[in-house]
């Protein structure tokens, strides 16, 4: 093994000073990169969530739709959407489950909202009341409620 020399030890040094700077740069893209997020992602979380929604509010429409073939009217507001899961009370005609897994949750973790009146003209709704689960508000907080469309 040979003597470590001026010129050996001044690019070990230059070495180590490009390794600290590429540390310090590293670490600080990824920074900017959370703080840049914090500000940036609550818009796509909004965009995520109303994607989510309509989905949701679509399937379980069309498994409503499959449920009134059959039973020839609308879940009562009491059965609410568990009734495409499990056969209700005193429902001649039921042949589901007309949903395939779970009804789903809203992006918050809360059951969507079904209502309906039972009146002759009425179509139920399916929705939710937003991040807060309060009904109105605005952005996160905004309720979303959609007639059923079979």
């Amino acid at each position: 093994m040979r003597p470590i020399n001026k010129t050996d030890a001044r690019e070990l040094r230059q070495a180590g000073l490009l390794a600290r700077m590429l540390l310090v740069l590293g670490s600080t893209t990824m920074i900017l990169s959370l703080v840049s997020c914090m500000i940036v992602c609550p818009a796509d979380y909004r965009l995520v969530a109303r994607s989510q929604i309509q989905n949701d509010i679509n399937e379980l429409s069309k498994a409503i739709g499959a449920y009134r073939k059959d039973i020839r009217s609308f879940p009562a507001g009491n059965e609410g959407l568990q009734a495409l899961r499990a056969a209700p009370a005193h429902k001649a005609g039921w042949r589901g489950p007309y949903y395939p897994r779970e009804i789903p949750k809203d992006p918050w973790g809360r059951p969507y909202i079904y209502r309906i009146t039972h009146t002759a003209t009425d179509v139920p709704k399916i929705g939710t009341f937003g991040a807060d689960g309060k009904p109105g508000g605005k952005d996160l907080d905004e309720d979303t409620l959609a007639d059923v469309v079979p």
